[in-house]
């Protein structure tokens, strides 16, 4: 004879934050990885928010590779990822702290 299982609405409460909990990580996750690993030009303009002509001298002085087949443009979503770490400002705390191991610079006197 099988027997019954109760459900109680507390139960119910934490299947549906724990559900809940699942899903938004599931939608951060593919929101911060493309689900391609190559993307085409106007893939890379949108994520960027740039214009072809930017795209172009990126291109062009070497700051993003790419990969070229017939007329269509390729680019590594890695390639994109580094390309913006290198190019990340410091924050104002890293950039003082550039500073805080040289010594003080003395005022220059009038002679």
């Amino acid at each position: 004879m099988a027997t019954a299982n109760i459900v109680t609405i507390e139960d119910l409460e934490v299947f549906k934050k724990s559900l809940l909990h699942d899903l938004v990580n599931l939608i951060t996750e593919r929101k911060n990885t493309p689900s391609r690993e190559w993307l085409k030009s106007r893939d890379v303009r949108r994520i960027l928010m740039i214009s072809p002509n930017t795209l172009q001298q990126l291109r062009e002085r070497g700051k993003l590779s790419f990969t070229k087949i017939g007329s269509i443009y390729y680019y590594a979503y890695a390639d994109i990822a580094k390309m913006l770490e290198e190019n990340k400002a410091p924050t104002r705390d890293e950039f003082a702290a550039q500073f805080d191991d040289e010594a003080p610079i003395k005022p220059h006197r009038k002679a």
